[in-house]
């Protein structure tokens, strides 16, 4: 191992010169300069959408080989969407998803 240009041949130098190299890299303290207004609009998810597009497809890939769910609706009826019920669905989904409540059975 060189250091500076000088090879270290013994096991305690080469310890040593390891940990000093460490103790530099890690003992520097990052600076941070974020108020919790930041952090918590860092973590903000009202920009989500559920646009018809994104849910058109997750439904196209859904395998028809799953068991239905408890309601009995086969996956097949939504492996093959319609405009329709993606538009539905959308809506269904963000406005849901906007209220933080859950539409009833």
């Amino acid at each position: 191992m060189k250091n500076d240009g000088l090879e270290i041949s013994d096991r305690g130098n080469e310890a040593e010169h390891f940990s000093q190299f460490f103790l530099l890299v890690f003992t520097a303290e990052t600076a941070f300069a974020t108020t919790s207004d930041e952090i918590e609009s860092a973590l903000n998810i009202e920009h989500i959408l559920f646009g018809e597009e994104t849910i058109f497809q997750e439904l196209k890939s859904l395998k028809e080989c799953i068991s239905p769910d408890p309601d009995e609706i086969s996956t097949k009826l939504f492996r093959e969407p319609d405009r329709e019920l993606t538009e539905t669905l959308s809506l269904m989904y963000q406005k849901s998803f906007n209220t933080e409540i859950l539409p009833p059975d």
